[in-house]
């Protein structure tokens, strides 16, 4: 499954808001050059890395469902994927919020067609994490906003087989 957590990674860095003054994703967290963060883009699937510079931004992506939908044989699934962004320092509040609100418009009717064919749902579940003193009491300037993108997903492992 990490390679349709690629096509949505792609999408979600690549997409550019009807708004052109907004930045994209990719801007936000460096991935075209950024002033946050490293030159490959710091969206990062499952967790980040551990030398990861704090005082930056950077979004961890993850699937946190995918069950068979009750459609196609089994071939097509219901899953949702996890989107966390992350900002180290008030500087980055804004920031945070807006990576959710491109992602959240990044998704709205996307459609994605070659082996794999991705259909996006609409997005829910979106949170700002509160800071709490009993976690971690030296780290109330961590930013953290979160969003799920559900989808629907009929992935090429399985529909090669619907012409067999």
């Amino acid at each position: 499954m990490n390679e349709i957590l690629e096509l949505i990674r792609t999408r979600l860095l690549n997409f550019q808001s009807a708004d052109s003054s907004r930045p994209t994703i990719a801007e936000l967290v460096g991935a075209s050059g950024g002033s946050y963060s490293g030159s490959d883009g710091q969206l990062f699937l499952d967790r980040a890395p551990s030398d990861l510079d704090p005082d930056t931004m950077w979004i961890v992506m993850r699937l946190l469902d995918q069950r068979g939908a009750p459609i196609d044989g089994g071939v097509v699934d219901n899953a949702v994927a996890e989107v966390e962004a992350y900002g180290h320092g008030p500087q980055f509040a804004d920031d945070v919020l807006m990576i959710i609100d491109l992602a959240e418009e990044a998704w709205l009717y996307w459609m994605h067609y070659t082996d794999d064919i991705i259909i996006a749902r609409k997005p829910y579940g979106r949170i700002t994490v509160p800071y709490s003193n009993a976690q971690n009491p030296g780290d109330r300037d961590l930013n953290r906003t979160r969003i799920l993108l559900p989808f629907l997903v009929a992935p090429q492992y399985l529909t090669q087989y619907l012409n067999s």
